[in-house]
């Protein structure tokens, strides 16, 4: 049965998900003096590879305790809980003291400073903790100026990244620092562009792609991204061009026939350069159609709304309730990142920007069949990253699906890191 036919669950049922959720991490915590962490399945390093590991959170956005903080902040904008309230804080100051131990360089908005800092922002509001905000706004203005290399570029941990945390704090703050630290991670971004008669494009990834990748987490649409709310909150008219060409160079990859966008991304036994005899396709936030769809749904809100972008927009949605409604996508794992949930957010979300209630039913459909698939049959969650077990973090694990659960219940205070707002002074 399409997702398209199936009636809206109701909105209790997906309240009570994520507040069980949010009852978990809270018990599950592991505090030291008046900081918190987690233990969880996660990649590391190994003899052999990447392998299979039990450890605690980073204090990243993306895998640590930043993230489980966004979670639980915006549970608490539904609920108020002494309990969440003492453990949010808790996962802030893991976080926020993981700063001071990070390599040099690590300033992203996923996996570094400028993301820790985001989420104590959104804590800090949430809680109306003036204290906190401005612990945020300090870190963000003395720790991420300027751009840390040529390589670092990207959504995930480079400048575009950055820019995203940057403008969203000076657009909250009215930071003039912060705002001018933006725009020259901005030129830098211009000054590292490819530029070809196909468009231009970033070395995201040396060494680990065919070719410069399309997508959000890592390739153009997400440098896109930033570059158009750059040109939003500066009327700098540079970052918008810049935004166009790197369109120009995902439209120019394109498959008619995959309805999709390629992820030149190589297997670890191809050679660089040696171009794969058919192209890989991925339907994820991260790589593929839904990532890309939600970088063309925020410039359809900021003003490009012609033909191709909305072209662009609808395949991204064709492509997505295909892949949702394959075996495949009905039994893959359900992270943010790359699985079920975060394929849904692209629905919620142009449910919204665009005013079709269809898509939001379809959201819930995904919503009721992770009810149904786990705990319905008392089965953990199938996370992100790892086939060995649950992991407590945002994009590959329980809080991201938790946050999910938030967002299907209907309320549109509740935030997500996978579509930056910065130009409304927060994500949305």
């Amino acid at each position: 049965m399409s997702l398209l036919s199936v009636e809206q669950t109701p909105l209790p049922e997906f309240s009570e998900v994520a507040e069980r959720i949010a009852h978990r991490l809270c018990r599950d915590a592991v505090w030291a003096g008046d900081a918190c962490n987690w233990l969880g399945w996660t990649k590391r390093p190994g003899h052999t590879g990447l392998q299979d590991v039990f450890a605690t959170l980073d204090g990243s956005l993306y895998a640590g305790t930043a993230g489980v903080a966004w979670f639980l902040a915006n549970y608490l904008r539904r609920r108020r809980s002494a309990v969440v309230e003492r453990v949010l804080r808790g996962a802030l100051r893991h976080a926020l003291a993981s700063t001071s131990r990070l390599p040099e360089g690590r300033c992203g908005l996923f996996d570094g400073i400028a993301g820790i800092c985001l989420a104590a922002l959104e804590a800090g509001t949430v809680l109306n903790d003036p204290a906190l905000v401005e612990e945020a706004r300090g870190r963000l203005e003395s720790d991420v100026q300027t751009p840390t290399s040529d390589t670092t570029l990207d959504m995930i941990d480079g400048s575009a990244g950055m820019i995203m945390a940057q403008l969203a704090m000076a657009s909250q703050l009215d930071s003039e620092p912060l705002l001018a630290a933006a725009v020259v991670q901005g030129d830098h971004l211009l000054a590292q562009a490819d530029r070809t008669a196909a468009g231009w494009s970033w070395a995201t990834m040396p060494g680990c792609a065919d070719q410069n990748l399309t997508g959000y987490a890592h390739g153009t649409a997400g440098i896109a991204a930033a570059l158009l709310e750059l040109d939003h909150q500066t009327g700098l008219e540079r970052f918008r061009e810049a935004a166009h060409q790197a369109w120009r160079y995902e439209r120019s990859h394109f498959s008619e026939s995959a309805g999709n966008w390629p992820d030149f991304r190589l297997d670890e036994d191809q050679p660089v350069n040696g171009h794969a005899a058919s192209p890989c396709f991925a339907t994820a936030w991260c790589h593929g159609a839904v990532g890309i769809g939600l970088s063309r749904l925020r410039a359809w809100e900021l003003g490009d709304q012609d033909e191709q972008v909305a072209a662009e927009i609808e395949a991204a949605l064709a492509r997505t309730l295909e892949w949702l409604d394959t075996e495949d996508g009905q039994h893959t794992e359900f992270s943010l990142c790359h699985g079920r949930a975060g394929s849904a957010e692209l629905l919620l979300e142009a449910a919204h920007v665009l005013g079709r209630g269809e898509l939001s039913e379809a959201a819930a459909a995904v919503g009721r069949q992770g009810i149904d698939q786990f705990p319905a049959q008392g089965r953990p969650w199938s996370c992100g990253g790892t086939r060995v077990g649950e992991t407590p973090n945002l994009m590959l694990g329980l809080a991201g699906i938790g946050l999910f659960y938030l967002r299907l219940a209907g309320d549109r205070g509740v935030t997500t890191p996978l579509l930056i707002r910065p130009g409304a002074g927060r994500s949305q």
